[in-house]
């Protein structure tokens, strides 16, 4: 798990939230909610909390759909044998059993394709063309797949076989000519929709139909089937793909469909509380089982037989399949976990792993697993002889269809979109393609690479109740492009915590303003011990109901947590300082700093000024010396200012109530200027240039310096030497040999009552950091302060300590501060 996300808050005014609250008739909780993710205007809420089928567009804006109908009709009328080529996913399996069931029921003679994962790989190939013209087949019509198949479309026809595609990857230049291609990515095509699944596209294509042939509304019929595929693909749930989801959850229980209702039965569900996460996370591994193993055939037969005993026998098996299916993804991800540890690829910023006869069934999923442990996009590709397969899975703001255009010279095939790819090469490539696509990945901003969590707003205690949570179910069903809403409370105690769940998991009791919270931390449980030395919390949160003995309640499902303040002031002094210095910035050379000096006993005077006219007045910070001047200040003040500010460490509290802040150790990427009218820097700077980098960030406000210096004895030497290196490195020998695991304030305590030196949190982590650098050791974060430890031999290379950057940055710190 995660332990280092930026948390990146969506604002909103409380005028703009009030107003639409008003006009969308929602309470402001929801309404903020909503102006969070970019609905403005009241209308705009009101159709997304109420996804409706008469939202739905005309199917004939899309590229080509009046070509594919017209040949679909013909083949209706000629009785031309028909096989529509599908794919083995769930995506591709529920586009498949549409297209099937709709042509059983308007009379087409049809069968179905789907290739083999191990034997045939993705897509159309010219054996399984060979196949189907050995059986007189006449048309063909693909799902979720034969955009990139222009090759094979072109051979298709030279031996008399036409073709429909539909589908709704990525296209590239080529696309199969002289035969429709409906796919909303074509770039000639101006769908209000792009982001379709195969099952939407399918769905899309019966809507046509129906249009064509008179059939009405027949084509919802196909809604939960649609609903599946968009649901499990992970397309974004916006637009169309969200009515498709609402209006196929709706009618899913009560289609009719078998196969639909052996899956409800098999995963236990109760049919009305059916959702999203069902789809996702129950339904999709099931249908996909039969793919990864082996042949997705029987997953079509699920959703085509009309008989439930078969659908459920079918189902049953679709089951056990997914049981063999995890164990193997079990042993595959730990083989390539250790490649990751045992070559230091999490230092690169695209993994690349790769063994002999993994199983391909299962290496996307262990690919999506490596990228959610390490955020780096992921490439896992099996072997087998000379031939290699492999499939990547990306972070958001890095296309892997790009990266792998770039790289296409060392590939035999490849193919997918943004988030997902899949791809074919040589095995002696392998080691090329990973310093080739890292070495296009450097072009792309580091920022990207920092693990972010999107917040909606931050709530007091008292605005989280059961009618509040009831409320936002509005906006499911929930999926990408739709999370469930994310707060964050601030001044957060832990009343009580403790692992449950095979001690994976957290349980604990909360409290925030006078109010106590359950909630549960899923594989939060490496945070226990943190969490007895922190005095408040901030808490990222789902909110949701939770049922038991027929009593609901709020639950919070924590997303993820945040130190806020620790129970002794230096350690949170310390903790924070290490996070708010960068290992290296500096302030725009060409750009002038407007700012006023000040002497010390006018600040209460201007904070005076500013909340008398309503603003609020920030107080930077970098020394704890200073803060305890700057408290005495505004204590004796004669504007009575005593007790009527609030301090926050590296950030703005975002629930702030006071007009005056003090902001600790201030860290630029949790600043919103947005929030700032006036800001004092106070005191002493450990970093003048790091100073004056935060003040340009808030270029046009009223900005005042007051230089004061203060017995800055925490600065006396935050820079390490040899002397202290050594003792950290001989206690952390001696926590290793006797197998102690000790948090870094602990640590930092021992070192200076038994070595006779100075050290505290900040200069222990930069010793660290120098060791580290130099490959003297390696470590492993446990929950926020403690560290596994494991020494390295360095290869019998003597490291140099003037080597070390991290100590070098260290020293031009400690030389301006002198």
């Amino acid at each position: 798990m995660l332990r280092d996300n930026k948390w990146v808050y969506n604002r909103t005014s409380k005028e703009e939230t009030e107003t639409l609250s008003r006009k969308a008739g929602i309470s402001p909780l929801l309404a903020r909610v909503c102006l969070a993710r970019g609905f403005k205007e009241a209308d705009e809420v009101i159709n997304f909390l109420n996804p409706d089928i008469k939202y739905l567009c005309d199917p004939y804006l899309m590229k080509d759909m009046d070509w594919a109908v017209e040949r679909i009709t013909k083949a209706l009328d000629k009785k031309d044998r028909v096989v529509i080529y599908g794919d083995y996913d769930v995506d591709g399996v529920t586009a498949t059993s549409i297209l099937y069931r709709f042509f059983r029921l308007i009379g087409i003679n049809s069968e179905y394709y789907i290739p083999e994962r191990l034997e045939n790989g993705y897509g159309i190939s010219i054996q399984a063309i060979d196949e189907i013209y050995g059986k007189g087949v006449d048309l063909v019509v693909t799902v979720d797949c034969g955009i990139s198949a222009a090759a094979c479309v072109e051979y298709a026809k030279g031996i008399g076989i036409d073709f429909v595609v539909t589908d709704h990857h990525e296209c590239s230049d080529s696309i199969p000519a002289g035969v429709p291609c409906v796919n909303p990515c074509r770039h000639d095509c101006n769908y209000p929709h792009r982001d379709l699944s195969g099952a939407g596209v399918a769905f899309k294509l019966v809507q046509a139909l129906c249009i064509r042939l008179g059939l009405g509304d027949k084509y919802l019929d196909y809604l939960p089937l649609a609903a599946v595929g968009t649901i499990a693909d992970l397309v974004p749930l916006h637009g169309e793909n969200r009515i498709i989801a609402h209006e196929g959850l709706k009618r899913m229980a009560i289609s009719g469909n078998p196969g639909i209702n052996a899956l409800i039965e098999v995963c236990n569900i109760a049919p009305e509380t059916l959702t999203a996460y069902h789809i996702g996370y129950m339904f999709g591994p099931r249908i996909n089982a039969s793919g990864r193993l082996g042949s997705a055939e029987k997953a079509v037969r699920l959703f085509i037989t009309d008989d439930f005993s078969e659908a459920l026998d079918i189902a049953k098996q679709l089951d056990s399949e997914n049981q063999q299916r995890r164990r193997i993804e079990t042993q595959i991800l730990e083989e390539a976990a250790a490649q990751v540890e045992k070559e230091n690829l999490d230092k690169n910023r695209v993994l690349v792993v790769s063994g002999e006869g993994w199983h391909q069934g299962v290496i996307g999923i262990v690919a999506s697993r490596l990228t959610e442990i390490y955020y780096r996009p992921s490439f896992v590709i099996s072997s087998a002889g000379n031939v290699a397969r492999g499939s990547g899975r990306s972070i958001r703001g890095i296309d892997l269809y790009y990266l792998l255009s770039k790289c296409s010279g060392l590939l035999t095939q490849y193919g997918g979109h943004e988030l997902a790819a899949g791809l074919s090469m040589n095995t002696f490539d392998i080691k090329g393609f990973s310093k080739m696509i890292n070495e296009y990945a450097m072009d792309i901003d580091e920022e990207v690479f920092s693990p972010r969590i999107h917040i909606d707003g931050v709530v007091q205690a008292d605005e989280i109740d059961i009618d509040a949570v009831r409320e936002l179910e509005k906006l499911s069903p929930f999926g990408v492009g739709n999370n469930p809403p994310l707060f964050v409370m601030e001044n957060v105690s832990v009343r009580s915590a403790r692992a449950v769940g095979d001690g994976k998991h957290l349980k604990l009791d909360l409290s925030a303003d006078g109010r106590n919270f359950s909630a549960i931390g899923f594989n939060f449980s490496d945070i226990l011990e943190s969490l007895t030395m922190c005095e408040t919390v901030r808490v990222a949160f789902r909110p949701e109901i939770n049922t038991w003995n027929g009593m609901d309640s709020v639950q919070l499902n924590i997303k993820d947590m945040k130190p806020e303040r620790l129970k002794h002031e230096k350690h949170t002094f310390y903790y924070t300082l290490e996070k708010c210095i960068p290992a290296d910035i500096s302030a725009k050379k060409d750009a002038e700093i407007k700012m006023k000096e000040v002497e010390e006993k006018e600040i209460p005077g201007i904070i005076f000024e500013r909340v008398n006219t309503g603003k609020h007045c920030f107080i930077f910070v970098n020394s704890l010396a200073s803060l305890k001047r700057l408290q005495e200040t505004l204590n004796k003040s004669e504007q009575n200012i005593k007790k009527d500010y609030e301090i926050w460490y590296t950030g703005i509290g975002n629930g702030y109530a006071k007009k005056t802040c003090i902001i600790v150790n201030p860290i630029i990427g949790e600043l919103d200027e947005e929030l700032i009218d006036s800001a004092v820097f106070y005191g002493e700077w450990l970093d003048l240039q790091y100073r004056d980098a935060l003040i340009h960030r808030l270029e046009g406000k009223n900005i005042y310096i007051c230089p004061v210096k203060c017995a800055n004895t925490e600065y006396s030497s935050l820079t390490p030497d040899r002397t202290d290196m050594a003792a950290v490195y001989k206690y952390i020998n001696y926590l290793i040999e006797r197998g102690i695991r000790k948090d870094l304030f602990s640590m930092s305590d021992d070192i200076k009552c038994c070595f006779g030196v100075d050290m505290n949190y900040f200069k222990l982590k930069k010793c660290l950091d120098v060791f580290e650098e130099l490959s003297l050791l390696t470590r492993k974060p446990v929950g926020w302060f403690e560290m596994a430890f494991a020494l390295r031999t360095n290869n019998g290379k003597k490291a140099s300590l003037e080597s070390s950057m991290v100590l070098r940055r260290l020293q031009r710190l400690k030389q301006r501060q002198d």
